[in-house]
């Protein structure tokens, strides 16, 4: 199984905004691009300064492909954003493959 994980970095200000854009952009993309791929978005507690709220989606798909698109559509996604928004809302990704212990 393959991860890809976007943390957001929100100000507080922000959130309700930041939230719409996820419901109506986003997401939608991305269910579109890569059907088979299912996501979680979480609040990460305890993280960030006061002010600000930081947030984690998590995309998870079993094919390498299927990473790739959601990578592809995640780095266009993701530049406009930081740019429309500049340094009220920021975010970096990570692509993760799980491994046998």
């Amino acid at each position: 199984m393959y991860l890809y994980n976007t943390t957001f970095v929100v100000e507080s200000s922000e959130i309700d905004w930041w939230q719409k854009w996820m419901r109506d952009q986003y997401l939608p993309l991305f269910a579109s691009q890569v059907p088979s791929a299912a996501y979680e978005i979480f609040k990460i507690d305890g993280s960030g300064q006061q002010g600000e709220s930081t947030f984690s989606c998590q995309w998870r798909c079993e094919q390498i492909g299927d990473l790739g698109m959601i990578g592809k559509c995640a780095d266009t996604l993701q530049n406009s954003l930081m740019k429309l928004k500049n340094g009220t809302i920021c975010c970096f990704s990570t692509m993760m493959k799980s491994i046998e212990i």
